[in-house]
């Protein structure tokens, strides 16, 4: 009876992996529909993902010990998933280009042979609606590698104070409890004996 219940427990454990396994592939196949034609999931995952490897490095990352190494690699990371980019993350390309017409982003999905291509074309169109100037996609994966270094070394600045701070207040309660009267007369204790 005993090998019985093992042999369950064993068969619901390999399930649960396989099921986590399918949901984790579901999930990713779904964001990678989702992130083509929703301008907020791509910004949104990356942005996600470098608060979190912050939070589970933050005692490893800083400046001085590899924190501009992580910065410029979050950053290319971002620049390549994200080119189609949110309102906010075009708005100063909105700006820059705001003397010659208003920006328009077009998402053009191919299929050809069974794989599918997904092209994004930013346009600076007049009043009347013509195309004015067809902006390059390197430009704007440029633009955005550097959008992503400057907002991301603010929060990763804004990150390490915090966790310095954190750290400190730490090993300030750290002192004063090894400090306190009741550990020094458990010292004297010991000492005495």
């Amino acid at each position: 009876m005993k090998t019985f219940f093992r042999n369950v427990k064993v068969l619901l454990l390999c399930l649960l992996v396989i099921a986590f396994y399918a949901l984790t592939a579901a999930g990713l196949i779904y964001l990678m529909i989702e992130g083509t034609f929703n301008q907020w999931v791509w910004s949104g995952v990356i942005f996600l993902i470098f608060i979190i490897l912050v939070w589970f490095l933050k005692w490893r990352v800083d400046w001085k010990h590899g924190g501009m190494l992580f910065l410029v690699f979050t950053s290319f990371i971002g620049s390549m998933l994200d080119m189609r980019g949110n309102p906010i993350y075009n708005e100063p390309i909105k700006l820059f280009y705001q003397s010659q017409g208003k920006l328009e982003i077009v998402t053009q999905v191919s299929t050809i042979n069974g794989s599918t291509g997904i092209n994004y074309h930013f346009n600076i169109i007049n009043q009347s609606g013509n195309v004015v100037k067809h902006i390059p996609i390197i430009e704007v994966i440029i633009f955005r590698f550097f959008e992503y270094l400057i907002l991301y070394s603010v929060i990763l600045s804004i990150m390490i104070l915090t966790f310095k701070l954190i750290k400190r207040l730490i090993n300030k309660k750290l002192r004063k409890r090894l400090t306190s009267p009741m550990i020094m007369e458990n010292e004297d204790l010991k000492n005495k004996n």
